[in-house]
C-alpha cells in the first residue's frame, strides 16, 4: 500500500508523543517535530507507510538518544494480557469451532496499538468480535490453505497482542500439529511493536522459531529486507499477517495470505472497503493452491478401523456418512487394520452390518499381509506356528502353509504371532522352543492394546512381548508402523503417497505409518491418542491434521480434493 496525505501527519504525531514520552523538555519535543517533519516532506506518494516510518522513527530516537520510548507501557500491556490469558482460553474451550474461536481473539489482541490516538479498551474488543464476528470473513478460503499448507509463516504486530496471539498459535498447533510454523517480529523496538523479548514473554518460542524482518520499521520493506526474510516470505505455504503495518506491506505483493487486523485509520479501511473500527479476516491469494504437497489432489482414503471406525461391536458416531461422502465425491476408500483376529471377509461382513458396504478385496489385515510375507518367502507347505486368532490362522491356511499348533510345533518352520485371548504358559513355551530350533518369529503387529466400548484391553503386542523376552530378540514386524501393508494398498489403489491419506487413531502406528511412506496423515480422536500426545509427539508421529470425530473429516477431504 502507498501513502496517503494522512499518513504523513500520523507518523509525524507518533514521533512527537514518542519523544514526549521520554523527554519533559519541550525544546527536544519541539526538534523532533520540526526535523522529523522535514524528512517527511521529501517523500512522494511511492512510498509506503514502511518506509516514512523507518526514516522518521529512526531520527526520532537518535535525536532523544532513547531505543525503547514504550518499554515501560509494552511490559505493562504484556502483563495485562498474559493475566487474561486464563480466560481467553476458556472462551476458546466453550466454542462450537475453536480455531475460529481462536482467531477472533488474535484479532481482538490487535487493538493494543499505541501508534493510533485512541482509547485502548481490550474488553470491548473481545465484545466487539464475539458480538459482530468479521466485516470481510474469507474464513472457508483460510481453512482451505491450512488444509494444504506445510509451514506457516505468522507475522506479529504489538506487545500485549502477542499473548493473544499465542492462543491462536495453539489452536493452529492443536489441529495442525504437523505444520511447520515461524513466528516474525521486529529485530529492535519500533513503537509498541512486538520484538523477540515480548514473544518470548507471551511463550511463542513453545510453539516455533522466533525470527525477525531483519528492518528497523513498522512492517517491512520487501525490496530491502534482509535475502533471510525474502526467502521465507517467498517459501511460505501460508502466511497469517496480524494489524495494519502488516497489511500495507504485504497487500501488493503476491504471497499467499490471510490479513487479520481491525481498521483503525481511514487510508486502511478505505483499502479494505470497511468502515474504520471493523474486524477484517481477508484471503490475499489464497486460491493459487501453491501450498497442495507436491502439487497432487487427494485420491484415495485409507481408515483405520478399531478406534476409528468403530469401537468394540459399537459403530462410531459419523463413521458411515464419512464413508459414505468420501465414496460419493470419487475417492477410492480402504480400510487397514494391525487386528489379526479375524479375515477380510469378516471385516467386510462386519463393516457391511454397519451399513459401510466394503469388499474384502477393499480390507487389508496384518493376518493377510503376514500370508503374503510368508508367500513371498516360501512356495507353501511348510508348518507355521500360529499364536494368534482364527484370522491369523485362516489366512495363512488359505496361502497354502500348514498351520499348526501347540501340540505339533516341532518342525516348525515359522512363528507368527498376534492378538491371542487363550495365550497361555503352554503357547509361550511352544513358541520359544520353535524359535530356538531355528523358526522365524513373524509378529503381525506390536499394538499394546486396542479399544472397546468402555475403555482399553491388552492387544497382540503383549502377546509378542513375552515370546520376544522368551527368546531373547526381536521378530519380524509386519504391521504398522512398518510400510509394508500401507505400500501394499498404495502400489494396489496406483496412488502416489501424496494422493493418499490416512485416517487413524494411534500415533504410534497410524500416524507414525503414514508419515514414514509420505501418506498424508488425520488424528482422529475417538480411540487411542490424544491431541496433547499429538502436540507432543517427535515428527515422525506427528499428524498433519487433528479431528474430535469423523464428523470434521468431509470439510477437510473437500479442501484437499481442490
Amino acid at each position: 500500500m502507498r501513502i496517503s496525505a494522512d499518513c504523513i501527519p500520523c507518523v509525524l504525531r507518533q514521533c512527537v508523543e514518542a519523544a514526549a514520552m521520554v523527554s519533559d523538555d519541550p525544546e527536544l519535543v519541539f526538534r523532533v517535530a520540526r526535523e522529523v517533519a522535514a524528512v517527511l516532506s521529501e517523500y512522494t506518494q511511492d512510498a509506503t507507510p514502511a518506509h516514512i516510518s523507518e526514516a522518521g522513527h529512526g531520527l526520532a530516537k537518535q535525536i532523544v538518544a532513547c531505543d525503547d520510548p514504550y518499554r515501560a507501557v509494552k511490559d505493562r500491556y504484556n502483563a495485562a494480557a498474559l493475566e487474561m490469558l486464563p480466560r481467553l482460553r476458556e472462551i476458546v474451550a466453550g466454542s462450537a469451532d475453536r480455531l475460529r474461536a481462536a482467531a477472533g481473539i488474535a484479532v481482538a489482541g490487535n487493538v493494543i496499538d499505541f501508534a493510533l490516538a485512541q482509547a485502548i479498551d481490550v474488553d470491548a474488543a473481545l465484545a466487539q468480535v464475539l458480538e459482530e464476528g468479521f466485516v470481510v470473513d474469507d474464513w472457508p478460503a483460510f481453512q482451505a490453505a491450512l488444509a494444504r499448507a506445510r509451514n506457516l509463516l505468522y507475522l506479529g504486530d504489538n506487545a500485549g497482542e502477542v499473548v493473544f496471539d499465542r492462543v491462536f498459535l495453539d489452536e493452529l498447533r492443536h489441529k495442525c500439529p504437523a505444520l511447520e510454523i515461524t513466528y516474525v517480529v521486529k529485530p529492535v523496538p519500533i513503537l509498541n511493536d512486538a520484538t523477540e523479548a515480548d514473544a518470548r514473554a507471551a511463550g511463542i518460542h513453545e510453539i516455533g522459531p522466533i525470527v525477525t524482518t531483519g528492518q528497523p520499521t513498522v512492517g517491512f520493506i520487501f525490496e530491502t529486507a534482509p535475502a533471510e526474510f525474502r526467502a521465507r516470505l517467498e517459501a511460505a505455504d501460508l502466511i497469517i499477517a496480524k494489524g495494519q503495518a502488516n497489511y500495507e506491506s504485504l497487500d501488493e505483493l503476491h504471497f499467499p495470505t490471510l490479513f487479520i487486523l481491525k481498521a483503525k485509520c481511514p487510508t486502511v479501511a478505505a483499502s479494505l472497503g470497511v468502515r474504520p473500527g471493523q474486524l477484517v479476516l481477508k484471503a490475499h491469494c489464497l486460491d493459487e493452491k501453491r501450498s497442495a504437497p507436491s502439487g497432487r489432489p487427494l485420491r484415495a482414503v485409507i481408515f483405520d478401523l478399531d478406534g476409528v471406525i468403530y469401537r468394540g461391536k459399537r459403530l462410531l458416531p459419523h463413521a458411515a456418512e464419512a464413508v459414505a461422502w468420501a465414496r460419493e465425491h470419487g475417492l477410492a476408500v480402504r480400510f487397514l487394520t494391525n487386528n489379526s483376529t479375524v479375515t477380510r471377509d469378516e471385516y467386510s461382513q462386519r463393516l457391511g452390518d454397519f451399513g459401510i458396504p466394503t469388499l474384502p478385496g477393499q480390507v487389508m489385515t496384518s493376518a493377510y499381509a503376514t500370508a503374503l510375507y510368508l508367500k513371498s518367502r516360501d512356495d507353501g507347505g511348510a508348518k507355521v506356528l500360529v499364536v494368534g486368532e482364527g484370522g491369523l490362522r485362516e489366512e495363512i491356511a488359505r496361502a497354502g502353509f500348514e498351520v499348526v499348533q501347540t501340540a505339533n510345533a516341532d518342525g516348525a518352520r515359522y512363528v507368527a504371532v498376534g492378538m491371542d485371548r487363550a495365550f497361555c504358559y503352554d503357547m509361550l513355551c511352544a513358541a520359544m522352543q520353535a524359535i530356538l530350533n531355528g523358526a522365524e518369529f513373524i509378529a503381525s503387529n506390536r499394538d499394546t492394546t486396542f479399544p472397546v466400548e468402555n475403555g482399553l484391553l491388552p492387544g497382540g503386542g503383549t502377546v509378542v512381548a513375552a515370546i520376544e523376552a522368551a527368546v531373547g530378540h526381536s521378530p519380524l514386524l509386519i504391521g504398522k508402523p512398518t510400510t509394508r501393508m500401507l505400500e501394499l494398498l498404495l502400489a494396489e489403489l496406483g496412488c502416489e503417497p501424496a494422493e493418499a491419506l490416512i485416517v487413524g487413531d494411534r500415533l504410534d502406528t497410524d500416524i507414525k505409518v503414514g508419515r514414514a511412506a509420505r501418506v498424508r496423515t488425520v488424528l482422529v480422536l475417538t480411540g487411542i491418542s490424544t491431541a496433547e500426545q499429538a502436540c507432543a509427539a517427535p515428527n515422525e508421529m506427528r499428524p498433519e491434521w487433528v479431528i474430535e470425530s469423523l464428523a470434521e473429516l468431509p470439510a477437510l477431504l473437500e479442501r484437499l480434493m481442490q
